[in-house]
């Protein structure tokens, strides 16, 4: 009688074991699942810390922008860059500061005084943009916070030059010298964060290369090389060097070759008789910033 009341239990049970075990593949199965449901938990805050990232960047982008437009505005004239509010040069009404907005005020006011109607130009909402995107885009190539934020002093001044070259075919030595003050500091920061002294050491070496080369290049050239251009090659050289050897050459050469490139298409279209000069610090900026955020190296060195 005992055996007989304790054989279907232990059926039971042994059925019981079956059934655990039928279930252990789709359990199994379960458990190969996770480590993708582990792979997209790890990708959402990545993918979150970019976008913030960008964020970040174009708006303090902008602000700074606004400030260099700032700057290629008052620096020509002889105005401080730090007191004085800005007011409209027709009316000479002081702008208020809901007016102050980066690119969204010029795109409510139509890009015209607020007081007299009169236009404002397109120079500081293009400056603000150029400068959103430079800083998006070092936001995306620097992961260290000291070496990003010496690469946006960076393009705050070329910023700044750029334009004023632009308009006034000067590079002042001002905007250069105050650039190159805050900057090198930095990248001595930048290079004892990353563990990277020697980094430092090349950066001293592409900015005096740089400002040896271009001084040979004025003195042979006969002034058809500014001395703006002569003035801002260690900055440039600074940190094309901190990157390394290669992008100081690269940064350069691409320099010479859109000015050369830009200039001969000027010189096809443009009326005869017309012989204003070409600035050059743009295309230093340029080549500048192409070799140290888009890591183009024309030795094939990387």
């Amino acid at each position: 009688m005992w055996l007989s009341r304790a054989e279907p239990a232990t059926r039971h049970e042994r059925g019981s074991g079956r059934a655990d075990r039928q279930v252990g593949p789709e359990l199994a199965a379960d458990r190969q699942v996770g480590p993708e449901l582990a792979a997209d938990r790890q990708v959402g805050p990545e993918l979150a810390a970019v976008i913030a990232r960008l964020i970040l960047g174009v708006v303090l982008g902008a602000v700074c922008g606004s400030f260099a437009a700032l700057v290629a505005d008052r620096v020509p004239r002889g105005e401080s860059v730090v007191t004085g509010r800005s007011a409209c040069r027709t009316c000479r009404h002081q702008v208020e500061l809901r007016d102050l907005i980066p690119i969204v005020s010029w795109v409510v006011l139509r890009g015209r005084c607020r007081t007299c109607r009169t236009s404002i130009g397109m120079t500081s909402p293009i400056v603000e943009v150029v400068t959103a995107a430079l800083f998006a885009l070092c936001a995306l190539r620097f992961d260290e916070v000291i070496v990003l934020v010496a690469h946006w002093v960076l393009c705050i001044g070329l910023v700044s030059l750029s334009v004023i070259d632009l308009f006034t075919m000067k590079l002042p030595r001002r905007i250069i010298h105050v650039t190159a003050s805050i900057g090198l500091p930095l990248l001595a920061l930048a290079s004892l964060s990353t563990d990277r002294p020697d980094r430092l050491a090349t950066a001293m070496v592409g900015a005096l290369g740089s400002f040896g080369v271009m001084l040979m290049l004025y003195v042979v050239s006969a002034g058809s090389l500014g001395d703006g251009d002569v003035r801002i090659s260690p900055l440039l050289g600074l940190y094309l060097g901190w990157k390394d050897g290669a992008a100081v050459f690269s940064g350069f050469f691409l320099a010479f070759l859109s000015g050369a490139v830009v200039g001969i298409v000027v010189v096809a279209v443009r009326p005869a008789g017309s012989s204003r000069a070409i600035p050059f610090g743009p295309f230093l900026a340029l080549g500048t910033i192409s070799a140290v955020l888009f890591d183009v190296d024309l030795l094939g060195t990387a």
